[in-house]
């Protein structure tokens, strides 16, 4: 009997152990998959931050990117229009000079006295008085001579009523042309080239900007 009992004892310990391994088991099977399933929840939330951060910083990047691309073509625009802008203004700046030294060598041209004599007709008419001084370059003394001065008092009597009195008076600019004023000097008709070119200067000035 005891040895009986002891076996039917022996079978229900046997069988209780094995259900408690095999809960045991199911419950760590169960904590497993629960587990991964957290596991793999955390690793999907996570990538979807990743994944958001990422996107976030890719446009924020791009922003950044654009902008910069904005400022430096803006830069660039402004650079280019600089150098033009210099590269006309020299342009301009050689074909002003090189009429300068067109000028000066137009004193030894035959057309240089009938440019003189227009330009000391015109300061006379410009004045509009009756006593007048003709103030020429130094350098031009060889060519007020008496036949121009004859012939400029000639054509004042053509073309006025009432004498005029000239006076011819030898001065140290040098630039080609005269300066025609009223003996008082209350008037001043400055017919030399270079205030010529002073007055037209920034109409040249345009003009050839315009062209360049």
């Amino acid at each position: 009997m005891d040895r009986d009992y002891l076996q039917i004892n022996k079978d229900s310990l046997e069988a209780i152990l094995r259900r408690i391994e095999e809960e045991t088991q199911q419950k760590i099977k169960d904590i497993l998959d629960k587990a991964e399933i957290s596991s793999k929840k955390i690793l999907e939330d996570v990538t979807k931050e990743i994944e958001e951060k990422r996107e976030y910083m890719f446009k924020e990047a791009k922003k950044e990117i654009e902008k910069k691309r904005e400022v430096f073509f803006s830069t660039l625009n402004l650079e280019k229009r600089r150098i033009v802008l210099e590269e006309k203004n020299r342009f301009v700046e050689c074909v002003l000079a090189e009429v300068v030294k067109r000028a000066e060598r137009f004193r030894k041209e035959a057309g240089y006295l009938d440019f003189l004599e227009k330009a000391i007709l015109a300061g006379i008419e410009g004045v509009g008085f009756f006593k007048i001084d003709i103030l020429y370059s130094f350098l031009d003394e060889r060519i007020f001579n008496e036949d121009l001065i004859s012939k400029i008092k000639g054509l004042c009597k053509q073309n006025y009523e009432e004498e005029i009195s000239l006076s011819f008076i030898k001065s140290d600019f040098t630039d080609i042309g005269v300066i025609v004023q009223s003996d008082d000097r209350r008037v001043i008709y400055d017919n030399r080239f270079l205030t010529l070119l002073s007055r037209k200067k920034e109409d040249i000035y345009n003009r050839l900007m315009r062209m360049y």
